[in-house]
Formats: structure tokens, sequence, C-alpha cells
């Protein structure tokens, strides 16, 4: 489960370099800017098509998997629909706790306006700073209330089949509370910069 989650952090940090830092590299950005489009609406546009493609991908990564073990092994106990509730939860929340990732992950290509540093660094936030750090996990009562509201952590407990209510609530509510602060810093950076 750790291991998808990770592999989602990458193809997030992919596809904001692919959908966002590419239209700087390209040039592409101010021909859209030069039709009239307000900014907000560029960069909101933006990180609409990324939280789509992240449902997609993150369907396709649920599904599929659930498909095949349940052909090949069944589904091991009578069907019940609040089953299928509880998976329409982990979804949702799980979407939302990677748009959260995806948000911060497009004000750092704003910043850097680099394909390549933008996968670099959200990698490097979003994998490798929770892999050294999670260490201190447990050790300290400070830093563990510090770190669970965290994208990073938040993200990973909105995946966890074994998340409460509470958790998935909790992790919803510091997702889009991140969602709003990124766009709204991101966008007041994209509105500043001078683009040629």
């Amino acid at each position: 489960m750790l291991v998808k989650i990770k592999l989602v952090l990458i193809i997030i940090g992919i596809l904001v370099a692919a959908l966002m830092a590419k239209e700087y590299s390209q040039g592409t950005i101010k021909n859209f800017l030069a039709y009239g489009k307000k900014r907000e609406e560029f960069y909101l546009a933006k990180f609409t098509a990324i939280v789509v493609a992240i449902a997609i991908i993150l369907a396709v990564m649920t599904i599929l998997p659930t498909v095949v073990v349940t052909i090949i092994n069944g589904w091991g106990q009578a069907f019940e629909i609040s089953q299928l509730l509880g998976m329409i939860k982990t979804f949702v929340a799980s979407l939302i706790a990677s748009s959260a990732v995806a948000a911060l992950a497009m004000v750092i290509a704003t910043l850097v306006k680099s394909n390549g540093a933008t996968i670099g660094i959200t990698v490097a936030i979003f994998i490798g700073v929770p892999t050294f750090v999670g260490f201190l996990y447990g050790i300290y009562p400070w830093f563990d209330r510090v770190y669970e509201v965290l994208p990073f952590y938040n993200s990973a407990l909105a995946s966890s089949i074994k998340a409460g209510n509470g958790d998935l609530i909790r992790s919803v509510v510091i997702a889009l509370i991140t969602i709003a602060i990124s766009l709204f810093a991101g966008i007041k950076i994209f509105k500043a910069q001078d683009i040629k």
C-alpha cells in the first residue's frame, strides 16, 4: 500500500510538470494569456485538469487490482452495499488528499518553471522528507502533532484501509485547507510573474 501511495505522489509530480511547468519551458503559456484568459482562470483550469487525471489514475490503480483479485479469489463473503460505500469514501478522501499534494506541487512548478526541477523537488518533498523524518514519528509527542497536519502524512492516512471516519474527516479537512492556501498562493505568484 505504501508503495502505491509513493507511486501516486511521483505521478502527481510528473503530471504537474507536464501540465504546468512544461507551459513555461515551451513558452506556450504566453499564448494562452495573450488570448485574454485571466491568469486565475488558467491556473484553476490546470488544477482541475490535474485533479481529473489523478481521479482517473486512482480509479485505475484501485479498480483494476480489485477486479483481478476478485476474479481469481472471489470476493470472500457476501457483498454488502456498506462495503461499496466504504470504498467510495476512501477513494474520495484519497482524491482530495492527493489534490492537496497537486496544489502544493503547482506552487513549486510556478516558482521553479522547470519540468525536471518540479519533479525532483516534488519527489524530494513528498517522498524523501517523509521517509527520513518518519523515523522521528512516535518519539517526540510535539513532533507527532506537527507531522500529523502535513500533507504527506494525510495523503497516506486518507488511502489507508484501516483509517476510521475521524481519520478520514481530519485528512479531508487538512487537505481542503492546504488546497485553499496553495491555490491562493499559487495564483498570487502566477499573477505577479512577468511571463515572456
